[in-house]
């Protein structure tokens, strides 16, 4: 069975303290893929302290680029 490839938009605490540790503990089944936020460097802290393959700034970018399964939203509720 292939992993469930996820992309995160956006990282912030929620994503790191619910989400990404969610992911980790079903890593036979699923890969996080990418992440995004509109603050870059702060996805690319993400990727790099977990492992994630690709991060974005624009969200659109990272939809058309990757091949995703899954996306978690993980931004205020107002921008969902």
């Amino acid at each position: 069975m292939e992993k469930l490839r996820v992309g995160i938009i956006g990282a912030g605490q929620i994503v790191e303290t619910a989400h990404i540790p969610a992911y980790m503990k079903h890593r036979d089944e699923i890969e996080m893929v990418a992440i995004c936020d509109l603050n870059g460097e702060k996805a690319k802290q993400m990727a790099d302290k977990y492992g994630i393959a690709a991060y974005y700034k624009n969200y659109r970018d990272m939809l058309k680029e990757c091949k995703l399964d899954a996306v978690s939203v993980c931004v205020t509720n107002r921008f969902h």
